[in-house]
């Protein structure tokens, strides 16, 4: 059953149950029954992968509260009073509004029991009350700025991010504080960082998050109870240094990542799926393809459409990120299988992983058709991107692409074109890949393209693209 249910093919609950029972079943008590005692073992199974959830300073307060409302419920003001100053106590350390609300609240309302001085909870009560505004409002901001993003890769609509950081940023007003708090810091990063990643640009994204993170180093840094706060800044500039082919620095900040998730902590942990996508590309991209391909079959199954990542959207970035692979090796024809295995249409990929996405991945198949021989396969694809994308790649940010599709169209009208002085005169001109700004996965494409005008490897080309930088 767990295999029917995570499968790629979606079923009904009659198809299950026909598979499973191998036959017509009518009534579906039975199947409904075992689907019950899954769903149950999986519960059991996800609260094991996260035990260390229950050691941390969040859960110390969830008993602490517990307790002293039970306490409460029985007239036990003095050690329910102890109990919810240990709950203060923690959320004071770790800086947790919503948990002081809540703690004052309780306070207040039974301070007869408690003994409890009013005037002097109402008065830190009213001053988190300011700080749990602004955090929403900060919350709320980096949902709006996150909302932009994830319009952008559905719809492959870029947005002006100047327009964007008026509209959402305008109402911010910090104090001191709150300034140098790493909670307030990393909702501030994280919203940035999701209106300008449609823009590409990965070096303004990498100063402002090194800008916030540093900031907090030199303030107070990071304690015990900010490790996740700590993990996301890490995994953004780890991902914008990959981006802006910082291999090595990259590398160093997933390794300080992991090492603040000790043992299943980090399986269990939120980055996990984006930690094993982003260390499996950067070895890809750096000479280390095998133990990139070994690390990814890890998480997916190579020859099927299982795979062991719960995150969708990482998932499919490992499958395709595992074509990619192949392709490093010149195994085209695995490379071609493992983006067979996707399990979805285009039409679901796109729908799901955004516009920009389902672009890559389609021309990473015609890529992949070229080296196979099957250039009428290959024209195919290109004669549907660019009628599907015509808007898309009509965006400025995209006018790269839009050439980088002119010289794939030449090159498959006559592939010994691209080695006439001619043809290389128009790609210098162009200064496709070659520039200081360019990013990575642009790079990627443009190098395949190199390769056919020098008949050097792909791979060779890319390789020596990244380590300098090289004049046509």
């Amino acid at each position: 059953m767990f295999e029917l249910l995570t499968s790629a093919e979606l079923y009904d609950a009659h198809e299950c149950a026909h598979i499973i029972y191998r036959g017509p079943v009518k009534n579906l008590d039975a199947y409904q029954s075992l689907r019950g005692r899954l769903l149950q073992s999986l519960a059991e199974y996800v609260a094991e992968q996260r035990q260390y959830i229950r050691h941390t300073p969040k859960a110390e307060i969830f008993v602490y509260l517990h307790m002293a409302e039970f306490l409460i419920e029985k007239n036990c003001g003095d050690p329910a009073l102890h109990f919810l100053q240990k709950a203060e106590d923690i959320a004071d350390f770790i800086r947790h509004y919503e948990f002081r609300h809540l703690i004052y609240r309780l306070k207040i309302e039974n301070a007869a029991l408690l003994g409890c001085d009013i005037e002097d909870i109402a008065h830190k009560w009213d001053l988190n009350g300011r700080r749990l505004g602004m955090y929403r409002h900060l919350v709320i901001t980096s949902a709006r700025a996150r909302k932009v993003l994830e319009q952008s890769r559905l719809t492959g609509v870029v947005v002006d991010p100047n327009e964007v950081m008026a509209q959402t940023f305008s109402k911010i007003s910090l104090d001191v504080e709150e300034a140098n708090d790493p909670n307030y810091l990393l909702a501030i990063a994280q919203a940035v960082r999701s209106v300008f990643i449609p823009t590409k640009n990965y070096q303004r994204i990498d100063a402002f998050v090194s800008r916030y993170y540093n900031r907090i180093l030199s303030h107070s840094g990071f304690g015990p109870a900010d490790r996740d706060v700590q993990v996301s800044f890490l995994y953004m500039l780890a991902h914008a240094r990959f981006r802006n082919r910082l291999f090595d620095s990259s590398e160093q900040l997933l390794n300080e990542m992991e090492a603040l998730l000790p043992g299943n902590a980090f399986s269990a942990h939120p980055y996990y799926a984006k930690a094993i996508s982003l260390r499996a590309t950067l070895m890809s991209y750096t000479h280390r393809v095998n133990e990139a391909i070994a690390l990814m079959t890890t998480v997916i199954d190579p020859a099927k459409k299982r795979s062991y990542i719960t995150d969708r959207k990482e998932r499919y970035n490992v499958r395709l990120n595992l074509a990619v692979a192949h392709f490093h090796e010149n195994d085209f024809r695995k490379a071609f299988k493992t983006i067979q295995l996707m399990g979805h249409k285009d039409a679901w990929l796109g729908k799901h992983l955004g516009r920009e996405w389902l672009y890559k991945k389609q021309l990473i198949e015609l890529i992949i058709q070229v080296e196979l021989g099957r250039a009428d396969v290959a024209t195919a694809i290109l004669r549907h991107i660019r009628g599907e994308y015509s808007d898309f790649l009509s965006q400025p940010i995209y006018q790269r692409a839009a050439q980088f599709m002119d010289f794939v169209a030449l090159y498959l009208d006559d592939p010994n074109m691209v080695t006439t002085p001619e043809f290389q005169q128009k790609v210098k001109a162009a200064g496709l890949g070659w520039g200081d700004m360019e990013d990575v996965q642009a790079i990627t494409f443009f190098c395949w393209l190199r390769s056919k005008m020098t008949g050097k490897p792909y791979y060779e080309v890319l390789l020596e693209r990244l380590a300098e930088e090289v004049e046509i």
